[in-house]
C-alpha cells in the first residue's frame, strides 16, 4: 500500500476473448511466426543485442530478418530504427532521471488515481492533468464499447512504464503496450514486471509488451478497436506515418485517441518552447538534445489534416473546462509583446476510422 494516503481499488476483471493478436514482420510486412527458437547463423541479426545477452530469436520466413527477445521483451524493430533510437534513449533517459520524472513500481500500479500529496511536489500538478485525462479516455472507451462489459483490443503507442496499458488491461480489455524504450525505469522494462506482484499477493494475467516504433507498428491491418497515444505522438519521428500506421491497424470505426499531447496554433509557438526546453536541458542535464528524433510538439491544423489525410474524422474533446482557441485575442498578442511563446492546449483527440465495425 502507498503510504499517505488509500488509492482508490481496482478489482481487475477478467480480460475478455478478443481476437487474437499477430504480428508482421517491420521489414518486410509480411506475417511472421510467434517463436522463440535460436535460427540458422546465416539469418542476419534485427537488433544490436550483443549474443549472450538474447532469451531467444524469432524470425520472418520472407526476409530472413531475426528479432531478439530479451528479459521477456521482444524486439520489433528493423536496425535502423534501433541505431536511429539509441541517441534518443539516452537523451530521454538523461532528462527523466535528471528532472526526477522516475516513480516506484508500487506508485506506477495505482497511477493516476492516487491523492495529491502522495505525488513528489514537481510532479503533483501533472498527474492531476492526466488524471483528469484518463478519466475523459474512460468515457471514449467505454461509449465505443458494444456493452459495458465487453473486451476491446487495444494498442497503446509510445507506452513508457505502461501505467495506462495497466489500467485498461485490469478493466477486462485485451491491450498491446508499445515503447521503443526497454528501460526499467522509464520504459516497458517497468511495464512487464506491473503484473508480477499485484497487491493482492497474486500474480495476474499479463498484458503484452512489445518494443516497436510508432510509425512502424508490427501488426497487420484491421487488428485493433482502439489505438491510444498518451503524451507520446509529438515524439515520433515522423507524426505523419504514425497516424497513417494507427490508422492502418485499426479495424472500420476504430479510434485513435491522443491524450495528454501539446496542441499549438503555430509552428513558431512549438519550436521556441521546444528551443528553450533543450538548452535548459543541456545546462542542467549535459544533454545537448541531438537524440530527439521527433518535432516534440504539434501544431493544430497540421494534426487535423493529418487525421483527415489518413481516413480519420478528428475531433477534439476538452479535459477540463471549455476548449478555448488559440488564436488572436488580447492574450496572445499580449504574450507576444512580451515575447513569450504560445500557450499550448492539451484536449482529448479523437480520430474515428472511417468505415462501418462488423
Amino acid at each position: 500500500m502507498i503510504s499517505g494516503g488509500s488509492p482508490i481499488s481496482v478489482v481487475p476483471k477478467p480480460v475478455s476473448a478478443g481476437r487474437a493478436i499477430h504480428y508482421r514482420c517491420p521489414a518486410c510486412e509480411r506475417p511472421i511466426p510467434w517463436s522463440a527458437s535460436v535460427l540458422p547463423d546465416a539469418w542476419r541479426l534485427g537488433g544490436t543485442l550483443p549474443s549472450g545477452e538474447q532469451e531467444g530469436l524469432f524470425g520472418c520466413p520472407g526476409c530472413h530478418a531475426v528479432y531478439s527477445l530479451l528479459h521477456g521483451l521482444p524486439c520489433l524493430m528493423v536496425d535502423g530504427d534501433l541505431r536511429d533510437a539509441e541517441p534518443f534513449l539516452h537523451h530521454y533517459e538523461a532528462v527523466r532521471d535528471g528532472e526526477g520524472m522516475g516513480l516506484p513500481l508500487e506508485t506506477v500500479r495505482w497511477l493516476p488515481e492516487l491523492p495529491p500529496h502522495t505525488y513528489p511536489r514537481h510532479l503533483a500538478a501533472l498527474w492531476r492533468r492526466r488524471r483528469q485525462a484518463y478519466a475523459r479516455l474512460l468515457g471514449v472507451v467505454r461509449q465505443h464499447g458494444p456493452d459495458e462489459d465487453a473486451g476491446l483490443n487495444i494498442v497503446e503507442l509510445g507506452a513508457g512504464t505502461g501505467w495506462l496499458s495497466w489500467r485498461l488491461h485490469n478493466l477486462g480489455h485485451q491491450v498491446v503496450a508499445t515503447d521503443i524504450c526497454p528501460s526499467p525505469r522509464h520504459g516497458l522494462g517497468m511495464a512487464l514486471r506491473l503484473p508480477m506482484t499485484p497487491p493482492s499477493g497474486r500474480e495476474q494475467p499479463r498484458f503484452i509488451c512489445v518494443q516497436a516504433s510508432m510509425d512502424r507498428l508490427p501488426f497487420p491491418d484491421q487488428q485493433f478497436d482502439i489505438a491510444v497515444a498518451a503524451a507520446s505522438l509529438h515524439y515520433a519521428r515522423s507524426v505523419t506515418r504514425a497516424v497513417r500506421e494507427a490508422a492502418r491497424v485499426l479495424a472500420p470505426g476504430g479510434l485513435l485517441v491522443l491524450i495528454d499531447t501539446p496542441l499549438y496554433e503555430t509552428a513558431d509557438g512549438g519550436e521556441s518552447v521546444v528551443a528553450r526546453r533543450l538548452v535548459e536541458q543541456r545546462e542542467r542535464f549535459g544533454s545537448d538534445g541531438a537524440g530527439t528524433i521527433g518535432p516534440c510538439f504539434l501544431v493544430r491544423a497540421d494534426l487535423r489534416r493529418t487525421f483527415t489525410l489518413a481516413g480519420l474524422r478528428y475531433q477534439e474533446i476538452a479535459v477540463h473546462g471549455a476548449l478555448r482557441a488559440t488564436t488572436g485575442g488580447f492574450r496572445r498578442r499580449a504574450r507576444r509583446a512580451l515575447h513569450r511563446p504560445d500557450l499550448a492546449i492539451m484536449p482529448l483527440v479523437v480520430g474515428e476510422k472511417e468505415g462501418v465495425s462488423c
